[in-house]
């Protein structure tokens, strides 16, 4: 659900609700939020994570790690690139490339203090300097440890651009954009991820 939280002159609770979606997926346990990209993730115990657009709640992508039975503990974008990192229970981290209907994997490790020793990682956060080009990935886990690695070399290998959907190439702000919309609450009414399978829901596009 999207909530707005800046008025007060609504008098339920349901008045703040701008739109959202049900049954997005199985128990979901994590999220996260791209203001850069318009982009909202989600993780579940199905090991998979979900993109959807921030705006209209559309589907984007369903990507999975390498287990099924794993659970996604962690779900961060890397912003302000296309990049979203997902980690699982097991210790198991994930950089994925965003593209709608393509999104893949671009690189993949276990959080090994040794041969004999994982940890699940329990918190991620990133830095881009825009003027120097550092791109930095910071980690937390389990056992109290906090890992930074230089994650620049990707930038460079895919050659991406900072993404800012709020602002037109001029730099002027990008009015098409409508984040205060409001729209019914919508259903997922098909399985996300069965070839062929699209996101069908019981309502208009909302435009």
């Amino acid at each position: 659900m999207v909530h707005r939280d800046d008025r007060d002159d609504q008098k339920e609770p349901s008045d703040h609700v701008m739109r959202g979606l049900r049954e997005v997926q199985k128990s979901i346990g994590c999220g996260d939020y791209s203001h850069n990209l318009g982009l909202i993730a989600t993780g579940g115990r199905d090991n998979k994570v979900r993109i959807w657009e921030y705006e209209k709640m559309r589907f984007i992508d369903d990507i999975q790690g390498n287990n099924s039975d794993n659970e996604v503990a962690i779900v961060k974008f890397l912003n302000p690139f296309n990049l979203v990192l997902s980690a699982d229970n097991t210790g198991w981290i994930f950089i994925w490339l965003i593209k709608p209907g393509e999104s893949k994997c671009i690189v993949s490790w276990r959080n090994n203090h040794s041969l004999d020793s994982i940890s699940p990682v329990t918190a991620v956060d990133s830095h881009y300097d825009e003027e120097t080009g550092e791109f930095y990935l910071i980690m937390g886990d389990e056992r109290g440890m906090v890992k930074t690695q230089d994650l620049a070399i990707i930038i460079k290998e895919y050659e991406l651009k900072p993404i800012d959907v709020t602002r037109n190439d001029d730099g002027t702000p990008n009015t098409k954009r409508n984040p205060w919309r409001f729209m019914p609450i919508q259903t997922v009414t098909l399985d996300i991820g069965q070839e062929g399978g699209e996101n069908q829901r019981d309502d208009d596009d909302g435009a």
